[in-house]
């Protein structure tokens, strides 16, 4: 993509020398805000998953090149899937010595390389441990479930733009598989500790929550009252009770809104104080507020 930026520079100098204005701040911002997908792009970091659209040798060839830079000490996870009118078994031959393993899918389309065919040529190829998966989603399972990052899927933007869409869905099972497998894992004790303090942690926060509401009730009344006396003060109102009791009513709705509002930040601030206090923080300001009401 760097050379692919340089050709963009060198055309924008061409287009000024003859006569085009293009300010250096739009090619700046332009640079800033620009984002392809499928191109060396980072699904995910925590593990470590890559999608690259690559689809000829050329593409291939960066792309070996930037993960031997990137992880020259580590072997690839590769989901591969390409068309059947590529010449697919170059491209194998430029991933082999990055390669730790293999997952072949199909991409959906007419012309691509069934996820059958694709597993015997990296097996004849590439010489590595391979296996092909029925979907795209089922793939990226296979890949995660190896437990061995870094993780690239490769191949034809048949395949990219399908698993752009299922990949979020397909991670989100994984992480909670990997989760319950890490606490069944845990010796009973840990695990009673650790759901003690889930739970701890739980209750507390609805603990604040309930006492911020009379709180927030109070603080909301009190305010939409302050509004009417200033508003009075002013001759903003006349007439009879009635119109009092409108102005109220319009004025704690605006109230309540305000105090909403500050409970929204509240209530987040609380759940940081207790993760980064180890629960005092929640304890204290509980007590505070207690303090308050009273």
């Amino acid at each position: 993509q760097l050379f692919n930026a340089s050709v963009a520079l060198k055309t924008l100098e061409v287009l000024r020398s003859r006569g085009w204005k293009i300010p250096e701040e739009s090619v700046v911002e332009g640079f800033a805000v620009l984002h392809w997908p499928a191109r060396m792009e980072m699904l995910w970091d925590a593990p470590m998953f890559f999608l690259d659209g690559g689809h000829n040798p050329q593409c291939i060839e960066a792309l070996a090149g930037n993960l031997k830079e990137l992880f020259p000490k580590e072997k690839i996870t590769f989901l591969l899937g390409f068309l059947g009118d590529k010449d697919y078994r170059r491209m194998l031959e430029l991933l082999k010595d990055t390669a730790e393993s293999v997952v072949c899918v199909t991409p959906n389309s007419s012309r691509a390389l069934s996820g059958a065919e694709l597993l015997k040529q990296v097996r004849e190829i590439m010489g590595r441990p391979a296996e092909s998966a029925e979907t795209i989603e089922e793939g990226i399972r296979k890949v995660l479930e190896t437990e061995k990052p870094p993780f690239v899927a490769v191949g034809s933007l048949y395949m990219a733009g399908e698993l752009r869409e299922v990949f979020p869905k397909v991670l989100k099972q994984y992480l909670r598989r990997k989760a319950i497998r890490g606490r069944e894992q845990l010796d009973p004790e840990k695990r009673k500790e650790y759901s003690d303090r889930i739970t701890d942690l739980i209750l507390l926060n609805l603990l604040f929550l309930i006492t911020c509401l009379p709180v927030f009730t109070i603080g909301a009344a009190i305010t939409a009252l302050y509004t009417i006396c200033f508003r009075l003060m002013r001759e903003e109102y006349s007439g009879i009770t009635k119109s009092y009791f409108k102005a109220f009513r319009a004025n704690f709705k605006a109230a309540t809104a305000a105090w909403g509002i500050l409970l929204v930040i509240a209530v987040p601030a609380v759940y940081y104080l207790s993760r980064t206090f180890q629960m005092e923080g929640v304890l204290q300001l509980t007590g505070l507020l207690f303090a308050m009401i009273l």
